[in-house]
């Protein structure tokens, strides 16, 4: 139906053409922008983590605490029996 109406006019209607175009177009800067807010985003991110003191020692305090606690449960455990 569609190809017969296409081969007796043998030309897309520009309706077609047109919208077609407008959603590539929109499409495309959609694209652009997505991009650019995720290079920033990634930007701002190092930028950031240069500013901070690096958390190794807040995990390492962590870990010294849950360390201390098994241990103190563990001798706490062994007196009990």
């Amino acid at each position: 139906m569609i190809l017969e109406a296409l081969e007796e006019k043998s030309e897309i209607p520009l309706i077609v053409i047109i919208s077609v175009s407008v959603c590539g177009t929109l499409l495309l800067c959609l694209n652009i922008v997505l991009i650019s807010c995720f290079v920033h985003k990634k930007k701002q991110k190092e930028k950031e983590q240069k500013r901070a003191p690096s958390s190794e020692g807040k995990s390492n305090e962590y870990y010294d605490r849950l360390t201390k606690l098994y241990n103190c449960c563990a001798m706490r455990r062994d007196k009990m029996t």
